[in-house]
């Protein structure tokens, strides 16, 4: 009918008014976060052959103490994307890959001990929080501001943290501030940052349980998506190295060479079926699809990889 008809073409302009609206507010996320990162670059030299991992996939950090006071000076600017730039799907998505690798590996959800890697704002640890509040939750993050939000953030939510200042690489200095073993260490999209990766798996393991595991999440360089968003920070000026694009199979090597061993069963990835046209909303033909969480890796833009310490 006419009436029928009338209604289609209503629902169809809705729809892509609001698939519009949500991929300029992807964009405007992505601009926030891609501009911190060409602030790390810009700040400090480029990081010598030498202390690249092998395969020169991307995995080359900025020097720490650049990047620490480039995060510090604008951390409620990197902070507010999770509140207005960021489309909820994607970090729904998100937190929940990282949830989904904790419960496989710990099904009892008895209380844990966690421990986030450069814990930031605390979007993520405060997340999980809430998720699992019978959880102890513990960071480490050498970015005096983020560090100061990341408590603010907890507090409005009547959360507690234990909060150290603290980078990856000088964990070993901390070890009696963290106290007893953690039972989960998290990296979540930090690892691409560190300035010493092996130092600062070598120091989480010193921290962690024998029954423990690693969860490190990232954006994954070997997909189509992933390969499309380093194109993109390479390509212009002002993103020169796609810092935040890290390649698996370096993630995974990082961690065997350092007495851990990667726990399939426990792996989990989302953002998928990438069409390879545009990096905003219309980049997938099924939003659906491409938000859902499947265990396993190498499809997904991001990837949540597991590792517990070798026997």
């Amino acid at each position: 009918s006419h009436g029928g008809r009338e209604m289609e073409r209503r629902t169809v302009r809705s729809v892509k008014a609001t698939r519009t609206v949500m991929a300029n507010k992807t964009s405007l996320m992505l601009s926030a976060l891609l501009s911190c990162l060409a602030l790390c670059r810009s700040v400090g030299p480029v990081v010598p052959d030498s202390l690249r991992l092998r395969g020169g996939t991307g995995i080359d950090a900025p020097p720490s103490s650049a990047c620490i006071k480039v995060y510090s000076e604008n951390a409620q600017g990197y902070d507010t994307w999770f509140e207005e730039a960021y489309f909820p799907g994607i970090i729904g998505a998100e937190f929940t890959s990282v949830e989904r690798a904790m419960e496989s590996f710990f099904p009892e959800r008895s209380p844990l001990r966690v421990l986030e890697v450069g814990m930031g704002t605390g979007r993520f640890c405060l997340h999980l929080k809430k998720r699992f509040p019978e959880h102890e939750m513990l960071g480490v993050e050498p970015a005096e501001g983020m560090r100061k939000l990341c408590l603010e953030n907890f507090k409005k939510h009547n959360q507690t943290v234990q909060l150290l200042e603290c980078a990856a690489e000088d964990l070993d200095g901390c070890s009696q501030q963290v106290g007893e073993k953690v039972d989960c260490a998290l990296f979540v999209t930090v690892f691409g940052f560190l300035k010493d990766h092996d130092k600062a798996v070598r120091n989480v393991h010193a921290v962690l349980s024998p029954t423990g595991c690693v969860l490190v999440a990232f954006i994954d360089k070997t997909t189509a998506w992933g390969k499309d968003y380093f194109l993109m920070t390479k390509e212009d000026k002002f993103y020169t190295d796609g810092t935040c694009v890290v390649h698996l199979a370096e993630v995974v090597e990082v961690f065997q060479r350092n007495g851990f061993d990667l726990v399939e069963d426990a792996c989990y990835q989302t953002l998928m079926n990438y069409n390879e046209t545009k990096l905003d909303l219309d980049f997938v033909e099924d939003e659906e699809e491409a938000l859902k969480v499947e265990r396993g890796y190498g499809d997904g833009m991001w990837s949540v990889l597991c590792f517990r310490p070798r026997s």
